[in-house]
């Protein structure tokens, strides 16, 4: 299973992105964080999610260039889009100083 979010680069680079998934999926793995929690009241399997493969590739488009973040694993979009939105994100605005949002609901 693997789901996919569209997300409009804005200073983020693919590298970063993917660095920012990869802390995220680390920190689910981990006993009683905040990350592990969400995953699991949302009804899905913390350790699975942990396990989860992620992928950023970038998709021309006539407006420009979107970036398109695979989760390969346990993971569906709901699940995918409460991590970007309170954990990702965040984090990309914390470390690299730079954003992206995501275009698909």
């Amino acid at each position: 299973m693997a789901s996919t979010l569209e997300v409009e680069p804005g200073g983020a680079t693919a590298s970063m992105i993917d660095e920012a998934w990869a802390d995220v999926l680390s920190e689910i793995g981990t006993a009683g964080s905040a990350a592990r929690e969400l995953v699991a009241a949302h009804g899905a399997d913390p350790d699975a999610m942990a396990a989860a493969s992620v992928t950023v590739e970038q998709k021309e488009n006539d407006f420009g260039a979107t970036l398109l973040v695979t989760v390969a694993g346990a993971v569906t979009a709901h699940v995918l889009e409460s991590l970007w939105d309170e954990f990702v994100r965040p984090r990309l605005r914390r470390r690299f100083k730079r954003d992206a949002s995501r275009t698909s609901a």
